[in-house]
């Protein structure tokens, strides 16, 4: 009854004393999707605002996955707290159930941000508990707004999924009705890259190991090149000239990583007379679309769209699929980290491409890029192992974390533990590439296709006192393998010149009856095996190879490069000639040292050789000029250290 001091207030609204199953599982799907929006968020906030990713780093269908991955994984404690209140009912509360699901909505988008993990931690919890007390003060209303709202989260995320996947078909259907008629009887092409792979790791080129048998029986079908050099030795400026017949430098591809649009590609030159192209990527960064390496193929895979590449999208999912897998089980953390396929699955998609495409009767051409042989060195189970094995899991993390390992930290056992796994990775991918060939000599294709396997770069193991790739221009990291199968390629022939990769556009479309008009600088290497040139032509051929150094550079092993900033090298006469932009030179003779252990460049007799070397890098950067500021004055300053040179006295 009422009293002196006023009638009685209603009680504020409490939390029901215990969560039923069915307002758990709703919760825990609403706060998983609102998680992957604000994730979403986050992807657009490092790579657009923060600047602290080059790309998204995700696949083209991120808008859906990234909720759809955060729904999946906010299931596994939805699943548990409903399971709880349904084997104990009264023992959850809402309060509590609630903050732990804001706090793993909060903490996977906050893992993304430039922050220690624990202080991630600490701002998700915080931001939970005020979270779980405001819905505990507004219970029944907030599970009403839940509910009715997760409907319309769920629309908003199966309308993105067909979106994506419908606009993507519709641009393939258009691209496919716009093809021009093919030329009478054209061939197909296969660029087959193998990611990471050194010349003087394979069996193919003398090593001591038989770490390639497959690649060697085909090679005495077409054509290996002894001395191919790639354009540069990370994955992206070689790709880029690989594709598009210019040299990084002026594909400003050192500096910008996001293929120039100002010059065509191959694969847009073969898509306008005609034919199939297709991608299929494992390098999910260098070579993904963000990269621009998709312009011009009507079809492009580049992530896999798996369930498991789905949950990876996030940073919670990954940790899920890391953790939850057989412990003894590396391989399948590579492909986990990387949200990448091997190449037995690129293969597999190749194949199902063609057999979808083979009845529109037209010529295809196909790019396959293996990630087999890139870091981290985990070879699948059952292969071959030519030297030591991981023999516990404190081994096998190394091997996981190689590349961002204290080179200076490593023993002599762990090199030599990365360098034979590495040649393990090696032979598993030369299975694989052999199964490529085989299929399509099954299929009875592989007498009509040009197939070109090579690689963009290698990997160093304390040559030099370096490590890893993209820190030197010695031959471990440019020399790489060159194979060349075609119709008219002699079958079991080697050319010992040097030749560059960066001609590779040059050569598909000679060999294809297509050069004449063509827009690919370069020369054909098919004149390696044609009839000699007549009297009074010069058939010489030399490679060049780019790279832009730090000059702060993480500290190696040992003295370490000698180069240092913008660089290039040159391959000719049996010589490698390096120089950098601050005038340091280094020579090798590769005939009598293949592994350049001793600089020659101060030896008696060697001034003449230096000198012409010296001319043709000039010559080299006269004709290549770069197409943006920092590459022009890059190599005017070169060019200027060459002139120096040439001009300066022979000692």
């Amino acid at each position: 009854m009422p009293t002196a001091a006023g009638p009685i207030e209603p009680p504020a609204t409490t939390l029901p004393p215990s969560l039923d199953s069915g307002p758990a599982l709703v919760l825990a799907a609403w706060f998983g999707l609102m998680g992957g929006y604000l994730d979403l968020g986050m992807i657009a906030l490092r790579r657009d605002v923060l600047h602290a990713s080059l790309y998204y780093e995700q696949g083209k269908h991120f808008l859906w996955t990234v909720p759809v991955a955060n729904l999946a994984v906010m299931m596994v404690p939805g699943l548990l707290v409903a399971g709880v209140n349904r084997l104990r009912p009264g023992r959850g509360s809402l309060r509590a159930a609630t903050l732990l699901f804001a706090a793993l909505a909060l903490w996977g988008p906050l893992l993304r941000a430039p922050l220690y993990a624990a202080a991630t931690l600490v701002v998700a919890l915080g931001a939970a508990r005020l979270i779980s007390r405001w819905i505990q003060r507004h219970a029944a209303g907030f599970l009403r707004f839940a509910r009715s709202s997760l409907i319309a989260l769920v629309a908003l995320v199966s309308i993105t999924a067909v979106v994506t996947y419908g606009r993507q078909a519709l641009a393939e259907s258009r691209a496919l009705a716009r093809l021009a008629a093919p030329p009478v009887g054209a061939g197909n092409v296969l660029l087959v890259v193998m990611d990471t792979v050194r010349a003087d790791s394979l069996g193919l080129y003398g090593h001591t190991r038989d770490t390639t048998p497959h690649l060697s029986r085909w090679a005495r079908r077409g054509v290996r090149f002894d001395w191919a050099l790639a354009p540069a030795p990370w994955t992206f400026p070689s790709h880029g000239s690989f594709l598009t017949g210019q040299w990084p430098s002026v594909l400003n591809a050192h500096w910008n990583p996001i293929l120039s649009p100002a010059y065509p590609t191959l694969a847009e030159f073969l898509a306008a007379r005609g034919y199939l192209t297709a991608g299929f990527a494992a390098n999910t960064h260098w070579c993904s679309y963000e990269s621009g390496m998709d312009r011009g193929f009507v079809h492009y895979e580049d992530y896999p769209l798996t369930p498991w590449t789905i949950l990876g999208t996030t940073a919670p999912g990954r940790w899920l699929l890391e953790n939850l897998r057989d412990p003894r089980d590396y391989y399948s953390l590579k492909w986990i980290r990387s949200q990448s396929r091997d190449a037995g699955a690129i293969n597999r998609a190749f194949f199902d491409w063609l057999s979808r495409e083979r009845g529109r009767g037209r010529p295809f051409f196909a790019f396959l890029n293996y990630l087999d042989a890139h870091e981290p060195f985990l070879p699948p189970a059952g292969g071959v192992h030519f030297g030591l094995v991981p023999d516990s899991p404190g081994e096998s993390r190394m091997l996981l974390e190689y590349w961002d390992r204290d080179k200076l930290r490593l023993s002599e056992h762990d090199v030599e533990l990365a360098r034979d796994a590495y040649e393990d990775c090696i032979a598993a991918l030369d299975r694989q590439v052999g199964s490529l060939l085989e299929e399509l000599e099954r299929r009875g294709l592989l007498g009509q296709t040009v197939v070109i396997i090579t690689s963009d770069h290698g990997e160093q193991f304390g040559e030099h006192g370096v490590f890893n790739h993209g820190f030197s221009l010695y031959a471990h990291e440019v020399h790489v393998p060159l194979l060349i199968l075609a119709p008219t390629a002699p079958a079991g022939s080697t050319i010992s010149d040097p030749v560059s990769l960066r001609d590779l556009p040059a050569t598909v479309v000679d060999l294809l009856g297509l050069g004449p008009g063509s827009p690919f600088p370069g020369r054909s290497l098919a004149e390696s095996w044609r009839p000699a040139p007549r009297a009074g032509e010069s058939r010489s051929r030399q490679a060049v190879s780019e790279v832009d150094i730090p000059v702060v550079i993480i500290p190696q092993r040992g003295r370490g490069p000698n180069q240092r900033g913008f660089t290039m090298s040159l391959v000719a006469e049996g010589l490698h000639y390096l120089l950098d932009i601050r005038g340091t030179e280094e020579l090798y003779d590769l005939a009598a040292d293949p592994r350049e252990r001793r600089d020659v460049r101060n030896d008696p007799g060697r001034s003449a050789a230096l000198d012409r070397l010296r001319k043709g890098l000039a010559l080299s950067i006269r004709e290549n000029r770069g197409t943006t500021g920092v590459a022009r004055d890059y190599l005017d300053r070169l060019r200027r250290v060459l002139d120096s040179l040439v001009r300066r006295p022979a000692t």
